[in-house]
């Protein structure tokens, strides 16, 4: 059991880190970034086979090294779980952050307000007002 943990260093420090990113970009902006789930999805696949690819080339070519006591060793064609794993999620984590600020800014949400925005959906503020507003007993 003290041998097989270690295994998953590498893949939980990235599951961690990009899945905390996304669980805030989707969490809070989930009906926005769907409505892109397309566009979103298309630009996904091309980073990761093009970064992917070009990881691909580098590792065969013998640039970086993994301690192999902190890797899965799962691999998927020449690419390692934990390499896909990032492709997959650093690309998802800003291809949605770029939509979101993409939606602000058309939006017409100020330079200043942006990350807040990102943070608190100005759509649910002023929806939440307006139910406020509307809802029986309200002054």
């Amino acid at each position: 059991m003290t041998e097989f943990l270690p295994r998953f260093t590498y893949l939980g420090y990235q599951t961690y880190f990009i899945g905390l990113a996304l669980a805030i970009e989707w969490g809070l902006h989930y009906r926005r970034l769907w409505r892109q789930r397309r566009h979103i999805l298309v630009a996904v696949a091309l980073i990761t086979l093009y970064g992917g690819g070009l990881d691909a080339w580098a590792v065969s070519q013998g640039w970086g090294w993994f301690n192999p006591r902190l890797i899965t060793n799962v691999w998927f064609g020449p690419l390692l779980l934990e390499e896909l794993t990032f492709w997959i999620g650093t690309a998802l984590a800003t291809v949605s952050a770029a939509h979101i600020f993409t939606d602000l800014e058309e939006a017409g949400t100020p330079w200043w307000r942006l990350p807040a925005d990102f943070i608190v959906d100005a759509d649910a503020v002023q929806a939440l007002k307006e139910w406020t507003r509307s809802s029986p007993g309200s002054t």
